[in-house]
């Protein structure tokens, strides 16, 4: 028998899947379909992302300005309040999976989220912390329950702003996370399999997400920039621009030393005049030989006017912008002088549709990380596994689901049963029907 070529030498195993491939050269060769050739292309360097464009918007910079963003600014706080406080009146529900053990595998699920340090409602409210920074990493504890099962102790989120580096393999997976925390900021590794990480976005695998205030960043710019020009020019107005007269060799090349101090000290008290209820400055009365004053303070009055530039009609304009990139522009319904009830109802249901979405991200993460992670913990098939479902997020015109249901089954499309009993009585706020014996 001779020998073996390189090519026969160099062909994958049996079980691993492969197929022929003509390359640009006209040769054959095999195509390992279970491999990755290319790459998300994710701008990143020793564990630091650098994705964007805007250098203002990576690195810890760039969570600084999220920070501030949703701190600071009344637009987008109104919009992460009216979000927070939307997902949060609604009630989770539990799909009990179609299998003999689906009852006490949906009972185990339920009972975790009961029995945590901290309510399900602090998590979810933790979990949209990612809207404004893309991201939510949580590092769940578990604890060993008095019936021998693993439950959660908590579910501690790993603030953004800590984030010091994350570890990515070749491919763009994410291998882990390094944590700089305070009050030690010592440098903490921890591996993905300890991390459930919730994003608004996974585009180009960045563990990072992508904010919803991103496109909301150039308005908010120059919004923040205005204000600061309106506070200073009322200011001014109001108190009058300082002028200080002073003799002329103070400022020339010729100046003395202490010509050159008592200079730059005229010019700080100058920068740092404010009408307040310690203003005032001390200047020394000097006259030069003829008996005029040298030196002389005095607040110039504007010889414009404020009101000539409209900076409130820019403002508002900038907070639609704002409002508008996360379609939550209804906020500002109310504060102008046009809108209809069907403008208001049309845009929040649009807004209603955004937040679905959201939802359903955040449900996708917890049912196939941290639910799949605490049914294995616990030995219980995949089959059993519940799922976690939110509700609607806008209740329906009872009037019009009363007429529509009335029409059904008064065409017999439809026959009433306990379970359509129980959806309506549920979308009514209402009680239950007693079972009967």
């Amino acid at each position: 028998m001779g020998k073996k070529r390189k090519a026969d030498l160099a062909e994958p195993a049996a079980e691993t899947p492969a197929v022929l491939k003509t390359t640009r050269e006209g040769k054959i060769g095999r195509l390992q379909l279970d491999s990755e050739v290319g790459s998300t292309g994710l701008n990143h360097t020793a564990g630091y992302i650098r994705d964007d464009f805007l250098l203002a918007w990576n690195g810890s910079a760039g969570m600084k300005t999220r920070q501030e963003m949703a701190c600071n600014d009344p637009a987008v706080g109104a919009m992460l309040f009216t979000v927070d406080k939307l997902i949060r009146q609604i009630e989770p529900q539990t799909e009990v999976a179609d299998h003999p053990k689906g009852e006490e595998a949906a009972e185990l699920f339920d009972s975790c989220r009961e029995g945590m340090e901290h309510t399900w409602s602090d998590f979810i409210s933790e979990v949209l912390s990612m809207l404004p920074y893309g991201f939510a990493p949580f590092e769940p504890v578990y604890t060993k329950r008095e019936d021998g099962r693993i439950g959660w102790k908590k579910l501690p989120l790993r603030a953004q702003t800590t984030v010091d580096r994350w570890d990515l393999a070749e491919n763009g997976d994410m291998l882990g996370m390094t944590q700089m925390a305070p009050p030690s900021y010592r440098s903490v590794y921890i591996p993905a399999d300890r991390l459930v990480l919730f994003r608004t976005s996974s585009a180009k695998n960045n563990p990072e997400g992508v904010s919803i205030l991103r496109n909301a960043y150039r308005p908010w710019y120059f919004k923040k920039k205005i204000e600061e020009y309106e506070a200073i020019g009322i200011e001014r107005h109001m108190a009058g621009f300082p002028v200080i007269y002073h003799p002329p060799e103070w400022s020339s090349d010729a100046a003395t030393d202490s010509e050159q101090v008592a200079y730059q000290g005229l010019m700080e008290a100058m920068r740092r005049i404010r009408v307040d209820e310690q203003a005032g400055l001390a200047l020394p009365a000097i006259y030069d030989d003829q008996g005029n004053l040298l030196m002389k303070f005095e607040l110039v009055s504007s010889s414009g006017s404020v009101a000539n530039s409209d900076t409130g009609a820019v403002i508002a304009r900038k907070n639609m912008e704002i409002l508008m990139t996360c379609l939550a522009d209804f906020v500002l319904l109310g504060h102008e002088k046009s809108g209809s009830w069907a403008l208001a109802e049309s845009k929040t249901s649009i807004f209603a549709t955004a937040v679905g979405a959201w939802l359903q991200t955040i449900a996708s993460t917890i049912n196939r990380v941290l639910i799949a992670r605490l049914m294995a913990y616990n030995a219980i098939p995949p089959e059993a596994w519940p799922k976690l479902r939110f509700g609607d997020i806008e209740t329906p015109d009872l009037q019009n689901v009363a007429d529509y249901v009335a029409k059904l089954t008064g065409a017999t499309a439809i026959t009433p049963d306990g379970a359509l009993e129980a959806y309506l009585r549920r979308l009514a706020n209402l009680p239950q029907a007693e079972a009967i014996e």
